[in-house]
């Protein structure tokens, strides 16, 4: 799709299976390759599956919260509008009689009374949406096409590890800059501090002396053992090409389904699920900091003002948005260590993302958790005395000044709140 959509005016995506955690990395990465390199144009929501489905694309109908979160979803990231499929369901061929915001008749269904509620709180604060816009991503996320197809084709976990490290990123207030591996031979955009490539990122030309380069300046590289396995015409490489970027020599690797639990203090890491596999390596002037029965598994690499940390696992593979631990928590720590602070950040999972107009803040929160939950809000920079929330029109904080509140949340439910 990235080029694809380079020569167009608008790019739309289109969303209906699955449930509403798993509409968020498709939105984002739909963002991110909207404004890659030049690129820059509106993107779009543009099929939202709105309701009772009678074929096989999906059986759920969906929720009002469920439709809600996908709107504000969305709205934080920046989208140009959302278009349900459809209004009214269809009534002839295949799909029918799927869909639908209103009935068969066109009565009303509570979906389409909330959407409508929605619309009108979005044009009451049209100027603040369409002034609102968030700062640059500190945090880089590397997609690889290649690696994705052939995933397709063998179902080798990788996109699963891209996946959750997503989840993970988010649910650590840092929606991530989704980085095409294509790309980065012409640089790390200035603003990432932390780098991730969870996926077999294959050996494009000149692309390990990028990343070398940037890690020597003072870059966080953060990469999974799959990484460079392949050169650019998709042969296998006899030799491990990563040994001076990594300090380790990758040898063998064969399947494990454990937690891995002993790291080095200086982590703070307590557990961390190995996703089904582990690779062998040997040391070449990395330091071991996670260990499964005596075998390095996470090495750190100091290189220059950098460093580069090399995953011999997939912890990604089994993260989702519902854990609140093990990748999550290791995810905390490597934002601390980059010096990436998110301006909003809440407990239990929970998924924030903030838009600035001046002075005044808007902060997206969406619970992906698939359960009720009550999670604190702990702000980076503000002190709050009155929180108000824009969809129910309620206040959910006053009271004395504080950087930290609670705010309940039922399943799939979002926020959004401005001060």
């Amino acid at each position: 799709p990235w080029e694809v959509c380079q020569p167009l005016d608008g790019w739309g995506i289109s969303l209906h299976i699955g449930t509403i955690a798993s509409y968020l990395l498709p939105m984002g990465m739909t963002q991110s390759m909207t404004r890659a390199g030049e690129c820059l144009m509106p993107w779009w929501l543009a099929e939202n599956g709105s309701g009772s489905v009678w074929n096989g694309l999906n059986t759920n109908r969906k929720s009002v919260r469920f439709l809600l979160s996908s709107m504000v979803m969305a709205i934080m990231l920046e989208t140009a509008g959302v278009m349900f499929w459809q209004y009214r369901p269809e009534i002839k061929d295949a799909e029918s009689p799927s869909f639908g915001l209103v009935k068969l008749n066109g009565d009303d269904t509570e979906r389409s009374l909330a959407v409508s509620a929605f619309i009108a709180m979005y044009r009451n604060n049209q100027e603040l949406f369409a002034k609102a816009a968030a700062n640059p991503s500190p945090v880089g996320l590397v997609y690889s096409p290649a690696a994705y197809r052939m995933n397709r084709v063998v179902d080798s976990g990788l996109y699963e590890d891209f996946s959750g490290w997503h989840a993970a990123l988010c649910q650590n207030g840092c929606i991530p800059d989704i980085l095409r591996d294509a790309d980065l031979p012409q640089g790390i955009p200035a603003h990432i501090r932390l780098l991730v490539l969870p996926m077999e990122v294959i050996e494009l030309p000149g692309l390990r002396d990028t990343l070398s380069l940037w890690v020597e300046n003072g870059g966080i590289l953060v990469a999974s053992g799959q990484t460079f396995i392949y050169d650019h015409h998709l042969f296998a490489q006899r030799e491990y090409p990563g040994k001076e970027l990594f300090g380790v020599n990758e040898d063998e690797t064969d399947a494990y389904e454990g937690e891995i639990t002993c790291f080095s203090q200086e982590t703070g890491w307590n557990s961390l699920p190995s996703g089904g596999r582990r690779i062998d390596c040997v040391l070449c002037g990395a330091k071991p900091v996670g260990v499964i029965g005596g075998r390095p598994i996470v090495t750190v690499f100091a290189k220059g003002r950098g460093k580069s940390i090399w995953f011999g696992c997939a912890p990604g593979r089994t993260h989702d948005f519902a854990k609140n631990s093990g990748l999550y928590a290791v995810v905390s720590a490597l934002l601390a260590d980059a010096q990436v602070k998110p301006s909003v950040k809440a407990t239990q999972g929970v998924v924030t993302h903030t838009l600035i107009n001046g002075s005044q803040r808007l902060t997206f929160v969406v619970n992906l958790t698939g359960r009720d939950v009550c999670t604190w809000l702990t702000l980076a920079d503000d002190v709050v005395m009155h929180v108000d929330e824009l969809i129910s029109q309620q206040t959910v904080y006053e009271g004395l000044p504080v950087s930290c509140f609670p705010l309940q949340l039922k399943a799939e439910q979002s926020c959004i709140l401005t001060w």
